[in-house]
Formats: C-alpha cells, structure tokens, sequence
C-alpha cells in the first residue's frame, strides 16, 4: 500500500485494489510537481465553493432499517453497524430519479449538509455517483474518502467539495468515453497512452501525489479543471505553470461545465434497497414503497480508490 504526504494540500490518494501501472507510456513521477503547489484546502476549495451553483433538492428520511446494498457492505468493511445509519432520499431539480445517501448516526455531517454539497456538481457529474455515504473520521482513520463502484465515502472531518471532485472524476475517467481508448473498471483515459503522451509534455504535475499513477494523476487534473471551469479567471489567477487539467476539459469538458447538461439521462444503477431485518427482501429503489419505507419528510469487477490525508510534510 503506497502513502505520500503533500506540501500545503495534506492530501494523498491511491488505489487500494486493481493498482495499474502501464510501463510503455512510462509513470508520472518522470515529472516534478509544480511548483508553487496548488493549495487545495483554502484556494481550491474556497473557490469550488464559491462558484458551484446549487440546484434545488427535496431531501426525505427513509424508515429505519431500509438501506442500500452498498451502503451495508461499506458499513461492515468498517466495522460499523448498518443499523447505526440514516438513509436519506434525495431528489434534484435535474433528476427525476432519487440518490440514495447514509450517513453514521454519529457523524457530524448531517443530512442537509450532504445534499447540499453533492448538489453543486454539475448533473453529468452527479449522474456517475450511486451513493454517498458519512462516517465520523475515527471510523476512518488517516482515511478522507475512497470510491468504490462509483459508491463514495467520506470521512466527516473531510467532507470536502475538492475531494468530492477528485473521487467523481474517477468515475468520470470510468465512464465517460474518449475515442480510441478502452473503458475498464480501472479507468479509461488515465490508462491509455493518450493522457500519458499529453502529461509528459508537460512541465509539471498538479500535485506530489499526481507522480504516483495515472489513474490519481487524471483524477488530480480533474479538480484543477473544474476550478479553472467555474472560477472567474481560471487556474491563471493561482498558478499558470500546468497545462494538462486542458486535455482534462477537452475530453470532459462538456461533463464538468455547469449548466451545460440540464437533465440526467445517464444514471449509474443504484444498489437494491435492503430491509435489514429481512435481507432476502430486496428490491431496486424504483419499488422502494414495497418495503414499507414510511418516508417521513426532514425539516430543513472490484474498483476502489482511497483518498488518505497525512500530516503535511515540510
């Protein structure tokens, strides 16, 4: 298991399971990362932040013990009681279809908070997600988030909008096809010689930990491009040293403009829903009304990518 600390963004990334290196196009830590570094905690995310819009939601609670199926698997894989979870449906203006989002009952991210976050990405973006999922950040020790099967988890203490970024452009890199290259469950673009022949043209990678593979070093791009989509001026106002989140827009471009898209059309499935006193009983959330859900309305092939944060290394 591979680990880095970053300078000024204590943030590292890896993939946990299906790791792939492609030798013919070489590996990013050919390049140094630029300098000055991107601070992803203050510049990047103020500016994510304060240029996302944000679409209109209606947010419900789901009776207790109905939960989606890769909620329950995420919960165990950390050990946690699935019984110990809030299962929110939330609807967009955009979607007709409902997510399906969990949150630990002790985590200090509550339901609004995660529907508002997750509804500042662009649809095309949020359309590639199956599920959120909340836990407290003891639960997830030195761990920020991880996606897997398009499923992402954060860990409370990070429930960051550039960290959501870096976990969707996986699925992004996933889904989204780019012509000549091959989809796979570990990626697309970011494993073909394409992108590689485009970042070792450059000068210098987006962050330390963009040296590490191409999936991470495409997913790394893919914050810095929505930064440069949405805020006025663009990555020329932080560091016009770095050029590659520019192959990141030409092929994506269309998913991560805001507004571009207006309604979803491409939804990921979701997981079945689970009566946990019943796990025989699954359905798909379409039939959710055929477990008994009592929603009540709220006042207000294996893929993994970790995102761990260590102490900042000076």
């Amino acid at each position: 298991m591979l680990f880095m600390s970053l300078l000024l963004l204590p943030l590292s990334a890896l993939t946990a399971r299906h790791t792939t290196f492609v030798v013919a196009g070489g590996t990013p830590d050919m390049l140094p990362a630029i300098s000055p570094l991107f601070s992803f905690n203050t510049t990047v995310e103020w500016g994510l932040s304060r240029h996302l819009p944000y679409v209109q939601n209606h947010l419900a609670v789901l009776k207790a013990g109905v939960m989606p199926l890769s909620c329950i698997k995420e919960a165990r894989d950390f050990n946690l009681d699935p019984s110990d979870f809030e299962v929110y449906k939330v609807t967009y203006r955009d979607c007709d279809r409902p997510w399906y989002f969990c949150r630990h009952k002790s985590a200090k991210i509550d339901g609004r908070n995660m529907r508002i976050a997750f509804g500042r990405f662009p649809v095309a973006m949020r359309e590639l997600v199956k599920h959120i999922i909340v836990l407290k950040g003891s639960d997830m020790p030195g761990l920020a988030g991880k996606n897997i099967l398009d499923t992402i988890v954060i860990a409370d203490n990070y429930f960051k909008l550039y960290i959501f970024a870096h976990e969707i452009a996986h699925s992004i890199d996933r889904h989204i096809p780019v012509p000549g290259v091959n989809l796979t469950f570990q990626g697309g673009l970011s494993l073909s010689p394409k992108w590689q022949d485009e970042v070792n043209k450059d000068k210098a990678t987006p962050t330390e930990y963009a040296r590490r593979n191409w999936s991470e070093n495409l997913a790394e791009a893919g914050v810095v491009a929505l930064f440069d989509m949405v805020v006025p001026g663009g990555l020329k106002t932080v560091n016009a040293n770095y050029r590659d989140y520019e192959t990141f827009r030409a092929y994506y471009g269309d998913i991560i403009q805001p507004r571009k898209k207006l309604k979803c059309t491409n939804r990921v499935p979701d997981s079945p829903l689970v009566n946990l006193n019943d796990m025989s009983n699954v359905v798909t959330p379409a039939d959710d009304t055929k477990l008994g859900v009592d929603i009540t309305m709220d006042s207000g092939e294996d893929f993994e990518n970790a995102t761990y944060v260590l102490p900042v290394s000076l």
